[in-house]
């Protein structure tokens, strides 16, 4: 994987899921929600070649987020009532809703807007092993 392949598939979407997750440390309210769309435009202008490592990214950034807010870093915006592993869970499924589902379905609409039907290693259908395709 080269540099800017790094970059278009990784690093670029995780800094902008970063700026909804940051703003929804500051802000009372829902804003964390705004990954959807953002994650959804992600999806479909980068289409990175592999999701999960922005999804897992994502939820690294939002443990973080909470870290920094136990430890006093950033401010609290009131009792949870929590519990560490609970809110690891909910985490990991919030960001599949927030961030896999809509990268996924952005790639995915994209595909289908410009007509490419290849298959997600970049075949064509029936190019594969073994095919007698010229």
């Amino acid at each position: 994987m080269t540099r800017s392949e790094w970059l278009r598939d990784l690093v670029l979407p995780l800094v902008l899921l970063a700026v909804p997750m940051l703003l929804s440390l500051y802000w009372v309210g829902e804003v964390l929600t705004l990954t959807f769309p953002v994650a959804l435009a992600i999806g479909a202008v980068l289409r990175p070649r592999r999701l999960w490592p922005v999804w897992i990214g994502a939820i690294l950034l939002l443990w973080l987020g909470a870290l920094a807010v136990e430890v006093g870093l950033l401010p609290e915006q009131g009792e949870s009532g929590e519990t560490v592993w609970s809110f690891m869970i909910e985490s990991v499924i919030f960001m599949a809703a927030l961030v896999l589902l809509p990268l996924w379905l952005g790639r995915q609409l994209m595909r289908w807007w410009r007509g490419d039907t290849r298959s997600q290693s970049g075949n064509a259908p029936g190019a594969g092993a073994g095919s007698t395709a010229a």
